[in-house]
């Protein structure tokens, strides 16, 4: 399955998030501010720190 960067893991677009982890899509996570949310990493996200 395909690779996604996804930017944006907020209110819209933690559920989006998910909803393509669920799918079988794997995720690439870029966080400006903080850590990146710790539901799509356990998930199998990937976080690339900015």
């Amino acid at each position: 399955m395909s690779k996604i960067a996804f930017i944006g893991t907020g209110i819209m677009g933690k559920p989006m998030a998910q909803n393509l982890q669920k799918a079988g899509y794997k995720l690439v996570l870029s966080a400006h501010r903080g850590a990146p949310d710790t539901d799509l990493v356990e998930g199998g996200a990937w976080w690339q720190r900015r």
